[in-house]
């Protein structure tokens, strides 16, 4: 789950409601379980860490129910789980490190990418704002706010 947010930018009901053998073409990710909303979207697939990333999922996987075992009757009582065993090792609102930290680091990695590759500012807010969900560009700022200004 921790990979698919950080190299796909997904949320974490996003992660552990993906079913990776369904929602995984050679080309892109389909994410339509669990968004905000209910709008699905899709994510190119361009780096070897993104399909390091499926590989993993799809390990862990076999079918209709996602990353969450079948132990887990809801998802729930899965995020339930997870977040315990998260701040066990010190991830967590607490600390002030959390799961959506990573979808941050996409956005923000994802911005630097599309800039060096020569597209504006706003040009690569709208992708990267598309890729993680959202309609607004503005959103995506709250993402960027602590990364270098000449970067993104």
């Amino acid at each position: 789950q921790l990979l698919l947010a950080r190299h796909f930018g997904m949320r974490f009901e996003e992660t552990a409601l993906f079913r990776p053998h369904k929602d995984a073409k050679p080309d892109r990710v389909t994410i339509t379980r669990g968004t905000k909303g209910g709008a699905s979207r899709f994510v190119l697939i361009r780096t070897r860490e993104q399909i390091e990333a499926l590989d993993a999922a799809k390990a862990v996987t076999n079918g209709d129910r996602g990353i969450i075992p079948a132990s887990y009757p809801t998802f729930k009582s899965y995020a339930d789980w997870v977040y315990s065993q998260l701040r066990a090792v010190g991830v967590g609102r607490a600390s002030g490190t959390t799961c959506h930290d990573l979808r941050r680091t996409y956005a923000v990695q994802r911005m630097q990418q599309l800039m060096r590759a020569g597209h504006s500012r706003e040009a690569a807010a709208h992708v990267v704002s598309r890729e993680l969900g959202h309609h607004r560009t503005e959103v995506l700022q709250w993402y960027l706010k602590d990364a270098e200004p000449e970067a993104v």
